[in-house]
């Protein structure tokens, strides 16, 4: 649709008009608006060797387990690592002792 506008002389679409407005609008919008929070730090520790003192094989409610000592404190909670570089394990520290833990193995040796 064309607009004319008596003290411009000049006519325009009404759609470009609308079109200007709405970038506007949104530029505006984007300038106020809340800037997302600065990229939080992991809370979780580096990996970290630790050293076998002791490993026994278990079975519990049908999965095997092993219950392990190591040589140095174990991170409180449930743990993620390689056992000897090769298998992954889920592990669990023993609550009263942070050098034993309870691992799951998460896959199967051939």
């Amino acid at each position: 649709a064309q607009v004319t506008l008596p003290n411009f002389g000049k006519s325009f679409d009404l759609s470009v008009f609308l079109l200007a407005v709405l970038v506007v609008a949104l530029v505006k919008t984007y300038w106020i608006s809340p800037k997302p929070a600065t990229k939080k730090t992991s809370t979780h520790l580096p990996a970290q060797n630790m050293k076998l003192v002791t490993l026994k094989f278990t079975q519990s409610f049908g999965m095997d387990s092993m219950t392990c000592k190591v040589k140095g404190v174990l991170p409180p909670g449930v743990f993620y690592g390689m056992l000897g570089g090769e298998y992954p394990v889920c592990g669990n520290t023993d609550p009263s002792s942070p050098t034993h833990c309870e691992l799951l193995m998460l896959s199967h040796p051939p």
